[in-house]
């Protein structure tokens, strides 16, 4: 079951986003942006992380999203050009973001640690 939830919230965010987004920012321009971050983003974020449809386990490693909205493009663009060739000419962004996400990730640790670290010796 959490699987088929995961799926459901992973498939609805990236529906939502992939095909409203582009929408609404070329009818109203940077406004329309916005209108969409808190229109999209604020009701799944409720449903999957507030109600649970994505679960992470507390030992696991914490999956977004985010994931499911950049799938979904991915796979978008892909059934509409019929090619992987557009997946060549982002290959340098998607590098760049999951290096991000690594470095990100891994600085994450260190903060996490160095907050507990602070508490504990503000307890003592």
């Amino acid at each position: 079951m959490k699987i088929l939830r995961t799926f459901l919230g992973c498939f609805l965010t990236g529906l939502i986003v992939q095909s409203a987004w582009v929408a609404l920012v070329e009818a109203y321009g940077l406004i329309g942006g916005w209108f969409a971050a808190f229109i999209i983003i604020s009701p799944m974020w409720f449903l999957n992380h507030y109600l649970g449809l994505i679960e992470n386990e507390k030992d696991g490693a914490w999956i977004d999203m985010a994931i499911g909205i950049a799938v979904a493009g991915l796979v978008r663009d892909l059934f509409k050009v019929h090619s992987f060739s557009f997946a060549f000419k982002v290959l340098p962004v998607l590098l760049a973001v999951i290096a991000g996400g690594i470095v990100g990730g891994y600085l994450a640790v260190f903060v996490k640690q160095g907050m507990a670290k602070e508490t504990e010796e503000e307890k003592v």
